[in-house]
């Protein structure tokens, strides 16, 4: 069976694309999107390009961007975003294609290590689109800058949009950690935790807040279940608990 799919996909790419309907093109771009195969998307994109596809092409220059990215072709991606960002305002994909491709050039900034473009990029899309999610990691990263009263508000705007965002309450609970506002911290991690008892990040910023408050042996056992839940990283603080961890 895979040699027989690997001969159709050698006729597939074999074939002109510009000969069927814009449709169809459309039909199989889609499908590969919706299963992840970025790098097939990728080569049909250009083929979908040779129909006409009048106000909708700003938004498939940002899909098209958006597979680029996914196969780590960050400079294809960003001069597709620059295509996708010269929608007009007339347009009805207006305002989602200027907030998704600031984001996504947030994100390629991020890939980068370029920060400070990135913090631009993320404000940009926050400017077309209040978006829980957008507004969530806009205030991550003011929390990893140290701006504290930003982050906070992001964060709280972020929740006010999506009462159920597990995300936002997590990252809020980490500046209400660095504020020493524990009370506060405790509160979101549970709601936190009650979205979604899958994040093992909560349960590492539980083991955090335990240890601001000098409860060495319950930092320990929140940070071993976020270890046990596929938490991995280092920090200052999960290295701070780990000493206490060992001598326990």
């Amino acid at each position: 069976m895979k040699f027989i799919f690997t001969i159709l996909m050698i006729s597939i790419s074999s074939i002109s694309f510009a000969q069927y309907e814009g449709q169809t093109i459309r039909d199989a771009i889609k499908e590969a999107m919706e299963f992840e195969e970025y790098e097939n998307a990728v080569k049909m994109y250009p083929h979908l390009f040779e129909c006409d596809l009048g106000d909708e092409k700003y938004a498939y220059y940002y899909d098209f961007a958006f597979a680029q990215f996914n196969i780590n072709n960050f400079d294809e991606a960003t001069n597709l975003i620059f295509k996708a960002l010269e929608i007009e305002k007339e347009n009805l994909d207006y305002k989602w294609v200027k907030s998704s491709s600031y984001y996504l050039l947030s994100s390629i900034s991020s890939k980068k290590g370029l920060i400070n473009e990135k913090l631009k990029y993320l404000k940009r899309a926050v400017e077309y689109e209040r978006d829980s999610g957008y507004l969530s990691t806009l205030g991550l990263l003011y929390l990893k800058l140290n701006k504290l009263d930003k982050a906070l508000e992001c964060l709280n705007e972020a929740i006010e949009v999506k009462i159920d965002n597990a995300y936002a309450y997590n990252n809020r609970a980490l500046v209400y950690i660095k504020l020493r506002e524990f009370k506060n911290a405790k509160t979101d991690i549970q709601k936190s935790i009650e979205l979604d008892n899958k994040n093992s990040y909560a349960y590492k910023n539980e083991a955090i807040l335990y240890y601001y408050q000098n409860e060495f042996t319950l930092a320990c056992k929140s940070l071993n279940k976020a270890k046990k839940m596929g938490f991995s990283a280092v920090d200052i603080d999960t290295v701070k608990i780990e000493k206490h961890c060992g001598n326990d």
